[in-house]
């Protein structure tokens, strides 16, 4: 997992998008920043559990989500933008709200 990849997309990320990485050392998908955000309303709107938290080390929300919510979740996407072995890109319907997203970054700070 690039974490300067990372950094860059979540950067350019208007909040449409969500960004999933594959973590090799822990064996499942991840996603970070407006991307972390984005998968976790999905997953809340369709019953899949995940593990939220705030990463120290990218300085940005992270959510984990499970390889069978995960098949789940391309299964129900229509619009991949993109996908390789390591990254896949989803637009979203709809951006996020901001106010929102802070509030929940406030959160997982805490």
């Amino acid at each position: 997992m690039n974490t300067q990849i990372i950094t860059i997309d979540e950067c350019n990320n208007d909040g449409s998008f969500i960004n999933l990485y594959y973590n090799e050392s822990i064996g499942e998908w991840c996603a970070y920043g407006f991307s972390a955000y984005g998968l976790r309303l999905f997953c809340k709107s369709n019953g899949y559990n995940t593990l939220q938290s705030f990463s120290k080390e990218m300085q940005m929300p992270c959510l984990i989500i499970a390889k069978n919510a995960f098949m789940q979740l391309l299964q129900n996407m229509t619009d991949i933008v993109d996908r390789t072995d390591a990254h896949v890109r989803i637009s979203m319907p709809e951006r996020i709200t901001m106010d929102v997203y802070r509030e929940w970054v406030r959160k997982l700070k805490e």
